[in-house]
């Protein structure tokens, strides 16, 4: 019997996947506040987070905050997250399934999905868009204001590890500090029309005539633009009036006095009060028997003018 023998070789090829590292980096995100209006109103601000080195996998792209806005220098100072939401308004390449723009997300301290989406082999910008709500969130001491927004990249398929990148959100917010005359401060008008208004004097009382809002401890000054009101030829020295202010709501941080009204600049109103808008009523006065006042018939007229300024 013959025995015949063959061989079987086995060959094992064995492939490797040189993958180069995902990388994930954003710029930061920078919002400036100086003037009052931008306080109060929505301000909006972006910027772009730059994924390289992907697969072609699907993958989902989230966004979550550090914590609230805190002051650099008094961490006790804060700006809530709740005021600031975050949208997708930008892919480039397209991915497949992304839907852009996003759903609005209000930031938290937790991951939140802008969208799921296929990536190509090629580096992707996504880009974001921040809008910071105005008002009484931002009546806080100036400064800057940050945190940390983390972007993060995640294949649920485990291809690769999870990315993240981060950016720093900062508002920085000048000191800022106004004042307006409103509900008929813009004027006031003493007038002697009877006997008894020289005898007794006039009094006129402005409500809720003066507005001032200050991020900073601030005192508000008056003073006239001439000595006297003049009617032609004819004066009247503007001491004869007393101006008194007052909070129309009582604040033991505020302080007003009263002032014979004078060219030279007097302070009425100091205030070490948390920021804010602050509203004060209007009190002219003139005094009982003022001969001041015996003056030929007409008007007479000088400029008050109102300043605020932070020591």
């Amino acid at each position: 019997m013959r025995w015949l023998t063959g061989c079987m070789s086995i060959i094992i090829l064995c492939y490797s996947w040189n993958l180069s590292a995902q990388t994930l980096t954003a710029n930061p995100v920078t919002v400036n506040y100086t003037t009052y209006s931008q306080l109060t109103s929505t301000q909006t601000a972006t910027n772009r987070a730059v994924l390289t080195g992907g697969l072609a996998v699907t993958v989902t792209l989230s966004i979550k905050a550090s914590g609230p806005l805190t002051s650099t220098t008094a961490p006790s100072n804060t700006i809530p997250l709740s005021d600031v939401t975050a949208q997708l308004t930008g892919v480039s390449p397209a991915l497949a399934g992304m839907t852009v723009p996003s759903s609005v997300l209000t930031l938290t301290t937790s991951n939140q999905a802008f969208g799921t989406g296929l990536l190509s082999l090629a580096p992707v910008t996504f880009t974001m868009s921040y809008n910071i709500a105005g008002g009484s969130n931002l009546m806080v001491p100036p400064g800057t204001y940050v945190t940390t927004l983390t972007y993060t990249v995640t294949n649920t398929l485990g291809l690769f590890p999870t990315t993240t990148g981060t950016a720093l959100l900062s508002l920085v917010i000048s000191p800022i500090a106004g004042i307006a005359l409103q509900n008929g401060g813009s004027s006031a008008t003493l007038a002697f029309t009877t006997f008894a208004n020289y005898t007794n004097g006039v009094t006129i009382n402005q409500t809720n005539a003066l507005a001032a809002f200050s991020n900073e401890p601030y005192s508000i000054t008056a003073n006239t633009s001439s000595a006297s009101l003049a009617n032609g030829s004819n004066f009247i020295n503007v001491s004869n009036i007393n101006l008194l202010p007052s909070p129309v709501v009582t604040n033991a941080l505020i302080t007003t006095r009263s002032i014979a009204l004078s060219t030279s600049t007097q302070n009425i109103v100091t205030s070490t009060a948390a920021p804010g808008v602050y509203d004060f009523n209007l009190q002219y006065q003139t005094t009982a028997g003022n001969t001041a006042f015996l003056k030929p018939a007409g008007s007479y007229s000088t400029t008050l003018t109102y300043t605020i300024t932070n020591p």
